[in-house]
């Protein structure tokens, strides 16, 4: 196994990667060569992140991607995302020095594997919420929309002491919109709450209860996950809510409306639970392990004092620019070391 034995800390890959490439295009790359179905140019710069130390935002990443792209097309990614945080985050707790997380076989394979899942796995984002004006929260427009008036579906999750009076007719359309499998009327009351939000018309009634460990903006989504996560339905509200929760080290997040949206149009939506991760569970390992091999590692460092025009590396296509100053790189084949 090839090993790195740069003793750099963290602090020295803030904007730039191990082989001086803007972090930013590097994320943005790997996005872009995921959804494009091209898993060698993905391998290349998923271990450019890594060998840079960039494991966290790696893994946010390809949260964003399960949630913007993925979506209902793969409803057992979540679960799969969810067993990998946990191991990564393992990993990591063991007290690993920032060298030994770079170096770290399981980790690497890891990051691999999850990005190669994401690339072959069938994308179907989430339905859009509408794009609302100002003059759809009056209330005689709202009225024109009513379907549910008797507000029975609100009732058990409506404090009428402490919640606005002027918003249960509101959310009971959401939730009896969710209850009958509407998506469209569920994307009209998503998208009226959270202009209604960012209005500024509502008063945020203080954190969310002490169960719900996501620190939200205001009172608006918490209502929304106390209904959902009442509902019985697949594992998948249950796993979105798991991620939107917690990141990789544990610590809480904040509050992303898009997993809230995808977990109400996995309410309406009729999802296949049933089916394998990926179609092809073992083609798709073999090109995890065909591209986590040491040969992208040792390429990512040989290329930083070769020729570019002999590696797989951004072109001006990508917008990349070829970085002006180089370490000196030294492999040693015989140690099988990087050495910097």
């Amino acid at each position: 196994m090839y090993l790195l034995t740069d003793d750099r800390d963290d602090n020295a890959f803030q904007k730039i990667s191990f082989g001086g490439f803007p972090k930013r295009d590097i994320f943005t790359t790997i996005r872009k060569e995921i959804l494009k179905g091209d898993p060698l140019t993905t391998a290349r710069w998923v271990a450019e992140a890594h060998t840079s130390g960039w494991v966290a935002q790696l893994f946010e990443l390809y949260e964003t991607i399960a949630v913007q792209y993925v979506g209902l097309g793969n409803p057992r990614v979540f679960k799969y995302l969810l067993d990998r945080r946990e191991t990564i985050r393992q990993l990591i707790q063991g007290k690993l020095t920032f060298l030994d997380t770079r170096n770290n076989a399981q980790m690497r394979y890891l990051l691999m594997e999850i990005s190669m899942i994401l690339l072959e796995s069938q994308k179907r984002p989430a339905g859009a919420i509408h794009k609302l004006k100002e003059q759809d929260l009056e209330p005689e427009v709202c009225l024109r929309r009513l379907r549910f008036v008797d507000e029975t579906f609100v009732a058990p999750f409506w404090d009428d002491e402490a919640d606005p009076k002027n918003l249960k007719g509101v959310y009971n359309e959401l939730f009896g919109s969710l209850r009958t499998k509407n998506m469209d009327h569920t994307m009209f009351w998503l998208a009226w709450l959270r202009m209604w939000e960012q209005s500024g018309a509502i008063v945020p009634s203080g954190d969310a209860p002490e169960e719900c460990p996501v620190p939200l903006r205001a009172w608006f989504g918490w209502k929304v996950w106390r209904f959902l996560r009442s509902i019985p339905g697949p594992g998948l509200l249950a796993d979105i809510y798991k991620m939107s929760c917690r990141d990789l080290k544990g610590s809480k997040k904040k509050f992303r409306d898009d997993c809230l949206v995808l977990a109400c149009a996995g309410i309406c939506d009729v999802l296949d639970a049933s089916r394998p991760l990926t179609p092809d569970i073992g083609r798709v390992m073999s090109r995890a392990d065909a591209s986590v091999t040491d040969r992208v590692y040792r390429e990512v460092v040989k290329g930083r004092d070769e020729h570019f025009s002999s590696m797989i590396v951004p072109t001006a296509a990508t917008g990349f620019a070829v970085p002006t100053a180089k370490r000196n790189v030294r492999f040693s084949e015989e140690d099988d070391v990087f050495e910097i």
